[in-house]
């Protein structure tokens, strides 16, 4: 710290900003003398001279005696009949000492600069300025510069002109000027408008008598501000605020600050919203009527907000009290256009008419809400695909997932068409096939006058309540042939069908071989009248029913004791599971269960799918899904007893193992040296592996994801895999497919059957993973087998739950009827 700073502190002069040492000298109280200086400070401008401990100085900053002149070879400063020349190059900084000196001096209280949208550039004396200027509690608005200049009186300096600026304050409107040397002229305008005339180049600015020029950039925002100056405090606040929010955000900030300061509770919403608080609890002060909620709603219109903060303002105020539905609906109507202004597609769009829809249901205006709903649900994307993949961990039995947007819009269409108590047929039963699995909705049938509906609904909740065992017998049934057009309209899922999300699949995977049928021949039991009777019986139905050529069934034993597969071949035959066909057996097929069995594989033939994955189509592609039973296991696994090369032939059987073995673990294994020899070695010795301990049988499995592979080449590349445990798109399609395809197939094997009870039961037996399941389904109901979950959280059984949530809601479909009809058969059960 020098001498003066030093002594400027002890004498209370203030900080010292700016130091000009001038020529001359002034004479100190000890008779010494020392050179003088220019001390302009915080506080204002000074005289000082200063030698060790002795000192002196007076106040310039109000002397009426200051004079400061200009000069080409240094200026000089005269006060109280003493001229003090300016060094050379010192100029400029004297004469910023003394204007912000004279300023200062005249300061209440330091102030906030003004800056955002209305701020042009803004120079230390300016704003030195309006420290002064400004009065308690006055804030500056805007600071616009003119094109124009306005003369400047000054004691200090000869009479001159200075740049004009526009001012506008939270309570006044002014022309003013600044002087180099700290003077200014300050115009008043009065309280009325801004008149804008557009010039050759510029504008003309008016307001009252006053005109001025604005610069070549700026006359828009002149228009912007042109009604303020005849506005309130208030407004003027609010609406500089307003344009300011999104450039400005810090300069809205304080404004809105300074606004809600004002009273008004609407103010106080807005500054709640700016500061983005939650702001739904403070509708309560506001009154509660549809003026203003129109009010509200312009007011945010005009600030620009987004869709969100609007939303959750309506949200937040009708959380707080239902009672402010009816004024907010306004407010909701600016959310929902600002939701469609920006909608990214039908489902983001229907997404905000159930949100209105919502509230218009609430606030009483029923029928405004149904029309919304109708154009909605018109819209609204297809949502098989949720159907078919809900998330790992969504518990269908609770009804999550599924066809979410769409089961909404129905329940809000039950409120909106009228009385709950008496809802709209056709909604209640909408509802209940897209949650089958959700006991209330099949619940809500048993009102139906449908009678035949109302009894399968009741057969649906027996089911809900536990599997029974199977009747004794079947009542004896001759079907009729499935018209070609009800079979292709209404027997296929409709997703597989040339419409469907999933239509694009279906001739696709088409391409696998099938076991050699005469190697099965020599190792399997062909069906007979004599020994397999029911199963003669569900065949021969089936294919009758079906409309399809009469095909050769196999029973199989030992390790392929179970399960059922069909070949499509010439003719096409069928592989059953001898264990099923037996009653002394735990997993007997009593004959209804084993008409669904067979039914569904003649399903699978008849819509010519190619199960990928194996024994049950539906088990999926790709490792996010469990159960695979693949053919390439099934035959892999008859290397116990049979030459695989002769059911498969050399060549596939080596590319099936070398899908899952590498060459170089194949050449080690069977001790060739040669790779090229591999397809004879594999081919004719598969038991190799089972005796090197390689587990081919559960590593064949991942055979599925070659077809992951072949879909590539078919649709193009995959989407890889976003983290861990994720499925791209094309793969989350192929699994989508295969479950299709297992659905169709099920929904062929309960038209056949009839009997949902025995359809639910035969798909817990037929598969080796699920038969543990069927004491807890028959004991403790559906929703206790499907809604367990494993450790990491996810369900247990989710692919089973997708199936039966599917064979329900077709059970209680039109579909369904329809179809039984054509059969020959009611659509209940006898």
């Amino acid at each position: 710290m020098s001498e003066i700073e030093s002594y400027a502190e002890s004498a209370e002069l203030g900080a010292v900003e700016r130091l000009i040492p001038l020529d001359g000298e002034l004479s100190l109280p000890d008779g010494g003398f020392a050179r003088p200086h220019l001390a302009q400070t915080d506080r204002g401008l000074w005289l000082v001279a200063v030698q060790g401990e002795q000192g002196v100085h007076f106040e310039l900053s109000r002397n009426p005696s200051l004079r400061y002149e200009s000069r080409v070879f240094g200026d000089r400063v005269q006060v109280d009949g003493r001229t003090l020349g300016v060094p050379m190059g010192k100029g400029a900084d004297a004469r910023v000492a003394v204007g912000l000196g004279r300023l200062k001096a005249r300061a209440r209280a330091a102030v906030a600069p003004p800056a955002g949208r209305y701020v042009d550039s803004l120079s230390p004396l300016e704003v030195a300025f309006l420290d002064g200027f400004l009065g308690e509690g006055e804030r500056a608005l805007a600071w616009l510069e003119a094109g124009s200049e306005l003369p400047v009186d000054s004691t200090v300096v000869p009479p001159h002109s200075a740049p004009a600026r526009f001012l506008l304050t939270t309570e006044r409107a002014a022309l003013v000027a600044v002087g180099p040397l700290g003077d200014a002229a300050v115009q008043l305008l009065p309280t009325e408008t801004l008149v804008i005339e557009k010039l050759i180049g510029r504008a003309r600015v008016g307001c009252g008598e006053v005109q001025w020029l604005a610069t070549l950039t700026n006359a828009p925002r002149y228009a912007e501000l042109a009604r303020l100056p005849a506005a309130g405090r208030a407004e003027r606040l609010r609406d500089v605020a307003r344009r300011n929010l999104h450039d400005y955000r810090a300069v809205a900030l304080a404004l809105v600050t300074l606004l809600e300061a004002e009273g008004d509770p609407q103010d106080a919403l807005l500054a709640a919203m700016v500061r983005g608080e939650p702001a739904g609890g403070l509708l309560g002060a506001l009154p509660h009527d549809e003026a203003t909620g129109r009010s509200l709603a312009r007011s945010l219109e005009r600030w620009s907000f987004e869709h969100h903060p609007v939303m959750q303002l309506v949200i937040g105020g009708v959380d707080a009290d239902p009672a402010h539905a009816r004024w907010l609906l306004p407010v909701h109507r600016l959310a929902h256009r600002l939701a469609l202004q920006h909608h990214e597609g039908p489902a983001s769009r229907v997404r905000a008419d159930i949100a209105l829809a919502e509230h218009l249901i609430l606030a009483g205006e029923h029928e405004e809400a149904a029309r919304l709903l109708e154009a909605a649900l018109a819209i609204l994307p297809d949502e098989q695909l949720s159907d078919l993949l809900p998330p790992d961990d969504a518990d269908l039995t609770a009804g999550e997932a599924g066809q979410v947007q769409r089961i909404r819009i129905l329940e809000l269409l039950v409120c909106a068409r009228g009385d709950p108590d008496h809802p709209d047929p056709d909604t209640v039963v909408a509802l209940a096939r897209l949650q089958p699995l959700v006991p209330a909705r099949i619940e809500d049938l048993l009102r139906s006058e449908d009678l035949t509906l109302r009894d399968r609904a009741a057969r649906v909740l027996a089911v809900h309540k536990g599997l029974q065992p199977p009747a004794e017998a079947e009542r004896p049934f001759a079907p009729r042939c499935i018209p070609e057009t009800l079979v292709t309209e209404r027997l296929q899922h409709p997703a597989a069908r040339e419409e469907g999300v999933l239509g694009w699949l279906q001739g696709w995977l088409a391409k696998q071989g099938v076991p050699d049928r005469d190697a099965l021949k020599s190792y399997c039991e062909p069906v007979s009248p004599r020994r397999h009777p029911a199963a003669v019986a569900a065949l021969s139905d089936g294919a009758m029913a079906l409309g399809m050529a009469g095909l050769e069934a196999y029973v199989s034993h030992g390790t392929l004791g179970t399960g059922l597969r069909a070949y499509e071949d010439d003719p096409s035959y069928l592989l059953i599971g001898g264990q099923h066909l037996y009653d002394d057996t735990e997993v007997y097929l009593g004959p209804a269960e084993l008409r669904f069995a067979v039914g569904a594989e003649l399903g699978h033939l008849r819509f010519k799918h190619t199960r990928v994955t194996g024994g049950e189509v539906w088990d999926g592609a790709v490792d996010k899904l469990r159960r695979l039973f693949d053919v390439t296991a099934t035959a892999l696994t008859l290397g116990s007893y049979a030459p695989v090369g002769r059911v498969l032939g050399s060549d596939r059987a080596y590319r099936i193992v070398s899908s899952v073995f590498s060459a170089d673990t194949l050449q080690r294994i069977y001790q060739v040296e040669d790779g090229t020899k591999l397809v004879t070695h594999v081919g004719g010795d598969v038991g190799r592996l089972f005796s090197a301990g390689a587990g081919v049988a559960d590593k064949a499995k991942s055979v599925t994801d070659t077809t992951a592979g072949a879909l590539d080449k078919a649709r193009g590349v995959l989407s890889r895999p976003t983290g861990e445990g994720s499925v791209g798109v094309r793969q989350a399609e192929l699994i989508a497919a295969h479950r299709v395809m297992q659905l169709t197939a099920d929904r062929a094997g309960l038209v056949l059957c009839g009997d949902l009870n025995a359809a639910l039961r035969a798909i817990f037996l037929t598969d080796r993973q699920l038969r543990a399941e069927l004491p807890i389904a028959e004991r403790h109901g559906l929703a206790a087998a499907l809604s367990r979950r494993g450790p990491d959280g996810a369900m247990l059984h989710q692919d089973v739950a997708v199936r039966v949530a599917a064979l329900l809601s077709f059970y209680l479909s039109e579909d369904y009827a329809a179809l039984r009809e054509a059969l020959g058969e009611p659509a209940g059960e006898e």
